[in-house]
């Protein structure tokens, strides 16, 4: 059922949902199944059965939970609503750089790049060692077209990846994630000149 959830096709989460709702009964809105069930109803095109799941997430939310219902609430234009759901982030245990990335995609998906960028770059300095705090920032960036910037950018993230390969061994698997993002980055930028 998480698979359909996540997958976004509504026939198969239909299908899905009628299995778990006959299999667990009353106890289909108990965490953790209350997150695959707002995901299912999201899927479905049953928006009022997962604004209600998400109702109920939020009075103890966790991080997957907080994510949920922002990106919920922000396709549904409800920008109060997601604010709200933020708001909770204060009473989440989840590192700090997870925190500053929902805030940024939030703030990206509702076309405020400013915020974006100062949530993705607070992320990168959080946890460094992270690629997806600079590849949010970098893509924002790169959609900038501003060329100062994405060089800035490059150069930080470059720093971060050159340290990071060179602490230790295990961070070879980060590495090759960095290269591979600073690969994809450069050849944007080539493209743009």
């Amino acid at each position: 059922a998480e698979i359909v959830a996540s997958a976004g096709d509504s026939e198969s989460a239909a299908s899905a949902l009628e299995s778990l709702k006959r299999s667990y009964g009353a106890a289909i809105n108990q965490p953790p199944r209350d997150l695959v069930l707002a995901k299912l109803y999201q899927n479905t095109g049953d928006l009022a059965d997962a604004n209600k799941v998400c109702e109920r997430l939020l009075e103890a939310p966790d991080l997957a939970s907080i994510a949920f219902a922002v990106n919920l609430y922000d396709a549904q234009g409800r920008s109060a609503d997601a604010a709200g759901a933020l708001a909770r982030l204060d009473k989440v245990k989840a590192n700090a750089a997870d925190k500053e990335l929902l805030q940024g995609e939030h703030a990206q998906r509702i076309g405020d790049r400013v915020h974006a960028a100062e949530f993705f770059a607070a992320a990168t300095k959080a946890a460094p060692a992270n690629p997806i705090g600079w590849r949010q920032l970098i893509r924002l960036q790169l959609a900038s077209g501003d060329e100062s910037v994405i060089q800035t950018a490059l150069a930080a993230q470059s720093a971060v990846n050159h340290a990071t390969a060179t602490s230790s061994a295990k961070s070879s698997a980060k590495h090759a994630e960095f290269a591979a993002v600073a690969r994809q980055t450069e050849a944007a930028v080539k493209l743009k000149q």
